[in-house]
């Protein structure tokens, strides 16, 4: 135990020299730590002029967390290290809240909730109708419980039987059974013929946001006839070795890495973003948010006669806008809230709000 805590110290100590050593041999140190701390918006611009100011600062961080995981195989907080080098979300620092907790069930839907959430489906349904437009609230399910077979046994015993998911669905379904779609049997189907959600990742492979695309558009059928999905017969299956947001979250890039699966177009398809770039095509990044893109997006095609579409979404729609995009005569991409202006200038045919499950306490913003 003396030993333990004699070499956590010792890295401690090692880390601190590191980090003061450089600065003060740079003569920067007044510059790059004086602050006003009289003002709460100064303290983010200070993490910003320490990475200018200080560049080792990512290395040594890096580095720190490197010799974490080789000395004593730990992980950053944020991480939750499961079976076959699966890696969980444990804790959003943007949001502070855990994904754990829906698999656990310790964060369950009150009947406040409940009702809460009948009340504002009854209100956006109305308004919804009287836009002309047909609506659609879309749950992307936690990776952590679709996958809990790879999370640690100590957490597998304690799961849930119901989730705030669950309640939400039951609840929204009360209202109205075709104004959110629950993804998951149609994801659980799929699980069998491959991977849906990456292994060192937060968000569903290309194959599941295909497979979530599926059956967006089966729930779509009774509205809008015509659609017909993209068949697999279009992609060819591949794998590329990939390092996802968990583990540059964990500082490990280098050391969590996975073969993921790849869903690749055989041909170009018409839908494009406003810059002429196709949105689904084997040049076209699928899933990539472009460089230095706005909040909002807009995609089109060239035929007419399709309708049109509003989608308030999270970043589970990267992998989804390259298939969806081919349906709408053009689609308005707003990453954030449900936004009723833009809705009321766009009068689409259709509207979507897309938000993963662990924001669900957000889903009734605006």
């Amino acid at each position: 135990m003396r030993t333990s805590k004699f070499i956590d110290l010792a890295i401690i100590i090692s880390f601190a020299l590191c980090i003061t050593v450089p600065l003060l041999l740079s003569g920067r140190v007044g510059p790059v730590l004086i602050t006003n701390t009289g003002l709460q918006s100064d303290l983010p611009d200070l993490d910003k002029r320490l990475i200018s100011e200080f560049p080792a600062r990512r290395w040594l961080t890096k580095l720190y967390y490197e010799i974490e995981w080789k000395t004593f195989h730990r992980i950053h907080d944020s991480v939750q290290l499961g079976k076959e080098g699966w890696l969980f979300y444990r804790w959003d620092t943007t949001w502070h809240q855990t994904p754990l907790q829906d698999v656990l069930g310790t964060n369950r839907a009150t009947i406040q909730d409940r009702e809460r959430w009948k009340k504002m489906d009854i209100k956006r349904l109305a308004w919804a109708k009287d836009q002309r437009t047909c609506y659609l609230c879309i749950i992307p399910p936690n990776k952590e419980g679709f996958y809990k077979e790879y999370l640690p046994d100590e957490v597998q015993a304690h799961a849930a039987s119901e989730t705030r998911l669950d309640s939400m669905i039951q609840a929204f379904s009360s209202v109205d059974a075709h104004s959110i779609l629950d993804l998951r049997p149609a994801l659980l189907k799929a699980k069998s013929t491959g991977q849906v959600y990456e292994r060192t990742d937060t968000h569903w492979t290309q194959w599941g946001a295909y497979i979530a695309y599926r059956a967006i558009l089966e729930r779509l059928k009774p509205e809008f006839s015509n659609f017909v999905p993209l068949s697999p017969d279009f992609f060819t299956e591949s794998s590329v070795t990939f390092a996802g947001d968990l583990s540059h979250t964990a500082w490990l890039e280098d050391v969590f890495t996975e073969k993921s699966p790849r869903f690749n177009p055989v041909r170009a398809f018409p839908a494009i973003f406003a810059s002429g770039a196709a949105t689904l095509g084997p040049n076209a990044e699928i899933g990539n948010w472009p460089e230095k893109a706005p909040r909002i997006l807009i995609t089109t095609m060239p035929d007419q006669s399709l309708p049109t579409a509003v989608i308030f979404h999270d970043s589970f729609c990267m992998r989804l806008l390259p298939y969806l995009s081919q349906h709408f005569r053009r689609i308005v991409w707003s990453w954030g809230p449900l936004n009723r202006s833009i809705v009321e200038r766009e009068h689409p045919d259709l509207l979507i709000l897309e938000r993963t499950e662990r924001y669900l306490d957000w889903i009734d913003r605006e």
